[in-house]
């Protein structure tokens, strides 16, 4: 199922009852609380929220504890908002804001005045090579570090002679190995 967010406009009267019932909550416990809030105002009964919200029997007696034997998952979290019919509103909290807002990065977009191709396929032979494949005859990270060390062995008189790919053996017909580094 989809899950979408909307921005829900309010008029003055609406707003005034909002804060009127309204229970402000910043973490997983204050919401747990404002649930057990909710359920005494309503008066309903910790077996009714079980069999409402389709919970094992005594769950949200586990869930709604002052000290709670289990954590309220999201799952558990939507059955419960709806069994009490009550929902959840996502609003600024300016006091928040105001101490962390120095600290928000804005997120940088790309300058591009050329805009991007449409999605081509890969060719046959392109889906058979790696990502970020190199042209014949270029070493890669790994491979540029392992020809320093066969310098320094050849150096030392431990190597005779090295060469990036230097072998290259038919296996068959259109078929090669070409050994990058010995």
């Amino acid at each position: 199922m989809p899950v979408a967010a909307r921005l829900i406009p309010l008029d003055e009267q609406q707003d005034r009852v909002l804060r009127d019932l309204a229970l402000e909550a910043r973490s997983m416990q204050e919401i747990v609380e404002a649930i057990r809030v909710w359920r005494e105002m309503r008066g309903v009964s910790l077996e009714t929220l079980d069999h409402i919200a389709g919970w094992p029997e005594g769950y949200s007696n586990k869930l709604l504890a002052p000290e709670p034997f289990r954590n309220l998952g999201w799952q558990s979290l939507g059955l419960g908002l709806s069994a009490l019919a009550i929902k959840l509103v996502v609003v600024e909290d300016p006091v928040q804001r105001k101490l962390v807002e120095k600290r928000w990065l804005q997120r940088e977009r790309p300058r591009n005045d050329v805009p991007t191709p449409p999605f081509a396929a890969p060719s046959a032979k392109q889906s058979l090579q790696a990502l970020g494949r190199l042209p014949a005859g270029t070493m890669n990270k790994t491979e540029a570090r392992y020809a320093q060390h066969l310098e320094q062995l050849m150096r030392a008189g431990d190597v005779l002679w090295w060469k990036f790919e230097g072998v290259k053996l038919r296996l068959a017909d259109s078929t090669f190995l070409t050994v990058d580094l010995p």
